[in-house]
């Protein structure tokens, strides 16, 4: 931050709220050292377990189909809890999380000034395909995708095609970031850019890459991902 000349705030100064999303088979606690940083430079940070992960009492997860409200749901209960403001806000999830967020910023009544999407899908169903065809094949890895779209919608009563974010973010009217590991093996990097390449062409946002970043490590490489997304939220999520 000091290097891109960016006045820290005074210890105890929170400039606004960041609700954080963790990915699949995480939990809140994962996000405390991110949320850390975010705190560094005047973010209160809000963590919360989505349905079928950490202390949720909830064993079913889609994706973002049914989480989609807890974000905005969480940074009001909190608010009204704790005694703060709810605004101004933004929102932060990967992977999974990312799907959750980008579900959460399209609703009509939508809380986040900005948004960041880090190593998320475009679809569900393109991941699934993906990795089933990283194991067994292009023409096998489809049909083993298909039965796993089955076996889910009937375990869920959800379909998988509805997990679908490139059906979303053309809704998105808060600033968006969307973030990618060049490298990343389970969420393919061209399911980050077809995502910033669908949002809307009138609202502030920036595509990065993750030199050399896989699915796991986006988060710990070299790369200043923090400094880049703290300015990014810096920039649109306190009031002016």
């Amino acid at each position: 931050m000091a290097q891109k000349k960016i006045k820290l705030p005074d210890v105890g100064n929170i400039l606004g709220n960041v609700v954080l999303v963790h990915g699949r088979r995480g939990r809140k606690e994962d996000y405390l050292l991110i949320a850390e940083r975010f705190c560094a430079v005047g973010f209160r940070c809000l963590l919360f377990d989505l349905p079928a992960h950490g202390d949720s009492p909830s064993d079913m997860a889609c994706y973002g189909v049914r989480e989609g409200h807890l974000p905005a749901t969480v940074l009001n209960e909190a608010a009204a809890e704790f005694g703060f403001a709810p605004q101004p806000a933004g929102i932060m999830g990967i992977s999974t999380g990312g799907a959750v967020s980008i579900r959460s910023a399209s609703a009509p009544d939508a809380p986040w000034k900005a948004a960041i999407f880090v190593s998320t899908f475009d679809t569900l169903n393109h991941v699934v395909r993906h990795q089933a065809s990283q194991l067994a094949g292009e023409w096998l890895g489809t049909v083993w995708s298909r039965i796993t779209g089955w076996f889910y919608q009937q375990k869920t009563r959800v379909n998988m095609g509805d997990i679908n974010s490139m059906a979303l973010v053309p809704a998105l009217r808060c600033s968006v970031m969307v973030a990618h590991g060049t490298a990343d093996r389970v969420v393919p990097a061209e399911c980050g850019r077809r995502l910033y390449a669908a949002l809307p062409p009138e609202i502030d946002k920036r595509w990065v890459e993750i030199p050399g970043a896989d699915h796991d490590n986006v988060l710990i490489t070299d790369f200043p991902i923090y400094a880049e997304m703290a300015e990014w939220l810096l920039r649109h999520v306190p009031a002016s």
